[in-house]
C-alpha cells in the first residue's frame, strides 16, 4: 500500500507535514502538487481522477488521505491482501450520503478502477462527495468495508490513526452552498 494525496497552492503548507508523518511511520507515499483550478470545490473534484491515476501508476492498493489530514499511527487495519475494492468510513445518521471521502483505501482491481472512472466522470458541476454519492447510487459492483472510527477521526486526536481536519475556509462555505443548490436540482 502507498499513501496518495495531492495539493494545490492553497494547501501547499500541509504537504511537508503529511510527507513527514508518512516517512516517520515507514509509509511509502505519492503526494503531489497539482495546478489549482481557482476553486476549492473544483480542486476537490480532482480527487477521483488522481486516485485512479495513482492506482494505474503503482498497480497496488492506495490509501487516499486529504493533504490537510494527519496519519498519527501506522494504518495496520489495511492489508494489500484485503479482498475489498474500497474501504472508507460510512456516514452515520442524520447524514444521507453513504461514504466519507477524506480517507479511503482503494485496491487495484477492475471493479475499483471502473468505479473510480465513473466517479471521476460524475464530478461535473458538483463536489467530490456528491459525485461519490451519485456514483454509489448507480449500483456499480464494488466490494466495500466500513473502516473503524480511529481511521476517520474528525478533529479529535485521542486514539486517532487518521485525523481528519475540516476545512472552514470562506471559499469552501460559499462554494458548498452553491453546490448544494445544484445537487437539489439534479439529484
Amino acid at each position: 500500500m502507498i499513501v496518495v494525496s495531492f495539493f494545490t497552492a492553497e494547501y501547499r503548507d500541509h504537504a511537508p507535514r503529511l510527507r513527514s508523518e508518512c516517512d516517520r511511520l515507514g509509509l511509502r507515499h505519492r503526494i503531489e502538487e497539482l495546478p489549482t483550478t481557482g476553486s476549492y470545490l473544483r480542486n476537490c473534484c480532482l480527487k477521483p481522477g488522481f486516485i485512479l491515476d495513482s492506482l494505474r501508476a503503482v498497480r497496488e492498493p492506495v490509501l487516499w488521505v486529504d493533504v490537510d489530514s494527519s496519519i498519527c499511527a501506522y494504518p495496520a487495519f489495511f492489508s494489500d491482501s484485503d479482498p475489498y475494492d474500497m474501504q472508507a468510513r460510512r456516514m452515520r445518521a442524520p447524514r444521507k450520503r453513504a461514504w466519507h471521502v477524506s480517507a479511503m483505501w482503494w485496491n487495484y482491481t477492475p471493479d475499483a478502477l471502473a468505479y473510480l472512472e465513473r466517479w471521476a466522470g460524475n464530478v461535473g458541476e458538483s463536489e467530490d462527495e456528491a459525485a461519490m454519492e451519485k456514483t454509489w447510487r448507480e449500483g456499480l459492483p464494488l466490494r466495500t468495508r466500513d473502516i473503524p472510527a480511529p481511521y476517520f477521526q474528525i478533529e479529535h486526536p485521542e486514539g486517532a490513526v487518521i485525523l481528519i481536519r475540516l476545512s472552514r475556509t470562506a471559499a469552501k462555505r460559499l462554494e458548498s452552498k452553491i453546490a448544494a443548490r445544484y445537487e437539489q436540482e439534479v439529484m
